[in-house]
C-alpha cells in the first residue's frame, strides 16, 4: 500500500512538475482528485449477481478495478482517483455500463435487475452532473458497438500500411455515418457524438493489435497515423485510447532490436536508458508523460534496478523510493469460491472444482515451478489474438518446470469451452462465474484483458504485468531467468 501511495504521489509531482510539463497546458487541471460512483440494484432475484465491478480506466493507477459486493439493500459505493475527466465502465451481469465522470463528480446509478436481464444497459438510470451525457453515451455505445466490423482488418494483418489504413478508414467512415444517423433519430448531443466517434476509433484500433504489416516500420507506423493524433490530450477523455497508447509503447520499446539486445545481455540499465531516450524524442505531451510512467512502473514491477539518472525528477524519486530492487505482490487473500469452478482436463472433459482457493493454487500448488498466468475473456479480441503465440510458448517450455494457468473471467461457459477446443489452448484452464470473476479481476487485472502474471518457484509474484506471448523473446527471457534463479 505504501508503494502504491508513493507511486501516486510521485506522478502527481511528475505530471504537474515544471521539469518536463505538458507544453501549452495549464497543469493545474491535472491534480489528483476523487470521483464517487454509487447506486442501488433494485428488484433482485436469487439469480442476480451480488458483485459488480467499477473500472475507472485511470492510466496512472494500475489498481483501477473495484469489485463491489452489494449490501443487503442493493446499495454500492466506490471512490476512485482521477486526473482528468474521462469515460469509465461498470461490469454487471455480463454486460458493460458505460458512463462519463469528472474529478470531484458524483454519479448515482439505479439498476433494475429484472429489467436489466431483458433490456440490458439501456434500462440503467443515472443521476448527477453528468447524468445526461452518461445516459446518451451508454445507450449509443450499447447499440452501436455491435456494428463495429473488425473482420476486414483481421483478415489483412499482413497488408502494407497504406492498404491496411485504407480498410481502416473505410470502416471508420461507416461507423461515423452510423453514429450521425443514429444520433439524429435519438437526439444525441454533438458532444456525446464526438466522444462515441473517438470510442469507435480506438475500439477498432484495439482489434488491429495483431497488425504486423510488411515491415517493422509498417507495424509501428500504424499507431502514429494522423487519424489517431496521439498527442491530442482530448483523446484521454475516451477510455479506449490508453490501450492504443499502451500497445504502441509495448511494440515500440519491447520489439526494438537494440533494446532486445540489451535485455538478452541482461544489461538492464542500458535497456532502460535506451528506452528513456526513445520516449524523450516524443513531443512534450500527456501521451509522452504516460509513456514515461509506463517505463517507470514496468521497471519497478520487474525488479529492475533503477538509477536516479534514468528519470527527470530524480530528486523526487530519491525521496520516495528505496534504490533497492522491489518485488511487487498481489494480494490474493480471500480469493476463494464456495461455488463450483469449472476446470477443463487435458482430455477436454469439464470438471467442477468445489471450494476453490485461488491463493493456494497460485502460491502453493505449483511450488518448485515457474507459473505463467493468463487472465482472459472470451469476448476480448486481443486475448484471442495472443493464443497462437501462447501455443508456441507452451511448446517451447513443454519439458521445463513451467506451468501455464489460464483463468477465464466474465464470460459464458459455452463460449469458453468452444474457444479452448478451437484454439487448442493447453495448460491449466479454469472458468469462474460472474461474481467470482469480478473479485478476481479487481485483484489480478493490470490495465484490462488480457493480463499476464509471472510467479517464481517460491510462489512469489515477480511480475504482475508480464510480457505477452506475442513478445516471445521478452517472455522467454523472463521465464528462463526465473528457471535458473537460485532459491533458498
Amino acid at each position: 500500500m505504501a508503494c502504491f501511495i508513493s507511486r501516486a504521489i510521485f506522478f502527481v509531482v511528475f505530471i504537474l512538475g515544471a521539469v518536463e510539463c505538458w507544453a501549452g497546458t495549464n497543469n493545474s487541471e491535472y491534480g489528483k482528485r476523487k470521483a464517487v460512483v454509487h447506486g442501488r440494484v433494485i428488484n433482485q432475484s436469487h439469480e442476480s449477481p451480488k458483485v459488480l465491478t467499477v473500472i475507472s480506466c485511470n492510466p496512472l493507477d494500475e489498481n483501477d478495478r473495484f469489485a463491489v459486493r452489494l449490501d443487503s439493500t442493493g446499495l454500492f459505493h466506490v471512490e476512485f482517483e482521477m486526473f482528468w475527466a474521462h469515460s469509465f465502465t461498470i461490469s454487471y451481469h455480463g454486460k458493460f455500463i458505460n458512463a462519463f465522470v469528472e474529478p470531484e463528480d458524483s454519479l448515482f446509478l439505479e439498476i433494475d435487475a429484472e429489467k436489466f436481464r431483458y433490456e440490458g444497459v439501456k434500462s440503467v438510470r443515472f443521476v448527477g452532473k453528468n447524468a445526461t451525457r452518461s445516459t446518451e453515451f451508454n445507450r449509443l455505445f450499447d447499440d452501436l458497438v455491435g456494428v463495429i466490423n473488425y473482420k476486414p482488418l483481421a483478415e489483412n494483418l499482413n497488408a502494407s500500411l497504406d492498404s491496411f489504413m485504407a480498410l481502416f478508414q473505410k470502416e471508420i467512415n461507416l461507423l461515423n455515418d452510423t453514429i450521425k444517423s443514429y444520433s439524429a433519430v435519438h437526439e444525441i448531443s454533438p458532444w456525446v457524438q464526438e466522444l462515441m466517434k473517438d470510442m469507435a476509433l480506438f475500439t477498432l484500433s484495439n482489434y488491429a493489435i495483431g497488425y504486423s504489416g510488411q515491415s517493422n516500420e509498417d507495424e509501428l507506423g500504424f499507431f502514429t497515423q494522423d487519424i489517431f493524433d496521439i498527442y491530442d490530450a482530448d483523446n484521454f477523455r475516451n477510455m479506449m485510447f490508453v490501450y492504443h497508447l499502451d500497445t504502441y509503447y509495448n511494440k515500440w520499446i519491447a520489439k526494438d532490436v537494440k533494446f532486445k539486445d540489451c535485455i538478452k545481455r541482461n544489461d538492464v540499465k542500458s535497456a532502460e536508458q535506451y528506452a528513456l531516450g526513445k520516449i524523450l524524442t516524443m513531443p512534450k505531451s500527456l501521451a509522452r508523460d504516460i509513456m514515461l510512467y509506463r517505463l517507470y512502473d514496468k521497471s519497478l514491477s520487474t525488479r529492475f534496478e533503477l538509477k536516479e539518472e534514468l528519470f527527470l525528477c530524480a530528486n523526487v524519486y530519491d525521496k520516495l523510493f528505496a534504490k533497492s530492487s522491489k518485488v511487487v505482490s498481489i494480494n490474493l487473500t480471500g480469493l476463494s469460491c464456495s461455488k463450483d469452478v469449472l476446470y477443463m482436463t487435458a482430455e477436454d472433459s469439464i470438471e467442477q472444482v468445489s471450494d476453490f482457493d485461488l491463493e493456494y493454487l497460485l502460491k502453493e500448488q505449483y511450488k518448485g515451478k515457474v507459473v505463467y498466468v493468463d487472465v482472459w475473456a472470451t469476448w476480448c479480441g486481443p486475448c484471442r489474438a495472443e493464443m497462437a503465440s501462447a501455443r508456441e510458448l507452451h511448446r517451447l517450455f513443454a519439458k521445463e518446470d513451467v506451468v501455464f494457468v489460464n483463468l477465464c473471467l466474465s464470460s459464458k461457459a459455452d463460449a469458453w469451452v468452444s474457444i479452448l477446443q478451437e484454439e487448442q489452448l493447453t495448460g491449466e484452464n479454469y472458468f469462474f462465474d460472474e461474481d467470482f470473476s469480478a473479485e478476481v479481476a479487481a485483484k489480478l487485472l493490470s490495465g484490462g484483458f488480457p493480463t499476464y502474471i509471472l510467479i517464481d518457484k517460491n510462489g512469489t509474484v515477480r511480475d504482475k504485468n508480464a510480457p505477452r506471448p506475442s513478445g516471445l523473446s521478452a517472455i522467454s527471457t523472463a521465464i528462463d531467468a526465473l528457471l535458473t534463479e537460485q532459491y533458498p
